[in-house]
């Protein structure tokens, strides 16, 4: 695994090759917006823990045909129950991505659950892309510190994470 000399060397190279900005242009704080508006209406779904926008959209590296891709972390044994809610809803309002239709849309790319949290398993071996990717997450909507847990466990990335930069468009924290 890198160490944290080499990824905070590594990493001004991939936001070169992944056009990063470092802070969001119009065009992508109208998306977040609309994301923080979309969230907002679907937080009461039962076992929903955390929504984190992620890839282009929280690296600041759109174009005018990026879709707006979303992280989702449910409770233990309620993913599908989850994943349906959120995708029937955003296919009757119409915001939910199609293969003709797609910018700033949702996609729904990657859902989780709590006991699951811990990306390691998944990570080719020095995979900067993954620890990049956990690094510029943009949390939502947190319930139950589902995001600092998140952060918790997957600290072996070895990136230094702004956790307060990350949570500006943080809509809803919920404890109970």
């Amino acid at each position: 695994m890198y160490t944290m000399r080499s990824m905070q060397t590594l990493i001004p190279k991939l936001e070169s090759i992944l056009g990063v900005k470092k802070s969001p242009s119009v065009q992508e704080r109208e998306l977040f917006k609309k994301t923080q508006d979309f969230v907002s209406f679907i937080t009461w779904i039962p076992g929903l823990r955390m929504i984190a926008v992620s890839n282009s959209l929280a690296m600041y590296a759109t174009h005018p045909g990026s879709d707006i891709d979303l992280f989702i972390v449910t409770a233990p044994r309620r993913l599908w129950l989850v994943r349906t809610l959120v995708l029937s809803i955003a296919m009757i309002l119409w915001v939910r991505t199609r293969t003709w239709d797609e910018a700033g849309k949702f996609c729904f790319p990657f859902l989780i659950t709590e006991r699951n949290l811990s990306l390691q398993g998944i990570a080719l071996e020095n995979d900067i892309y993954l620890a990049y990717w956990i690094a510029t997450l943009k949390p939502i909507y947190n319930s139950f510190d589902t995001y600092g847990r998140f952060l918790r466990v997957n600290e072996w990335v070895n990136i230094s994470i702004n956790k307060e930069e990350n949570e500006q468009y943080l809509l809803h924290t919920r404890d109970s």
